[in-house]
């Protein structure tokens, strides 16, 4: 969906992509990717401690659950850094096309 949306912002809009955020890498890239790294790894520890504090029990939930409960971690990051990112880029698009019609 990333791909998508970066296609849309370049053809559509006619827009570079530093209107969405996305600029050349220097210091202050590493470092937020740093601390989204971080943070994408607490997610992904936060859900094992809620499942096991909560004794969720996969076998009596739904098949989507039990899936995503038995993930191995670095799936677990690589959704949620995919959605970091997704979720990033479409807040920053729409709040710039809010403010054009003034909402």
């Amino acid at each position: 969906m990333g791909v998508f949306l970066i296609a849309y912002v370049v053809v559509v809009e006619r827009k570079n992509l530093s209107s969405v955020g996305i600029r050349s890498i220097s210091r202050s890239t590493f470092s937020t990717a740093a601390i989204g790294f971080t943070l994408a790894l607490l997610g992904v520890a936060t859900f094992g401690l809620i499942a096991q504090f909560t004794g969720l029990d996969p076998t009596s939930t739904e098949e989507r659950l039990n899936e995503a409960a038995t993930a191995p971690w670095w799936w677990l990051f690589f959704v949620f850094l995919r959605a970091g990112v997704i979720e990033e880029l479409i807040f920053r698009d729409c709040s710039k096309f809010c403010v054009r019609l003034h909402i």
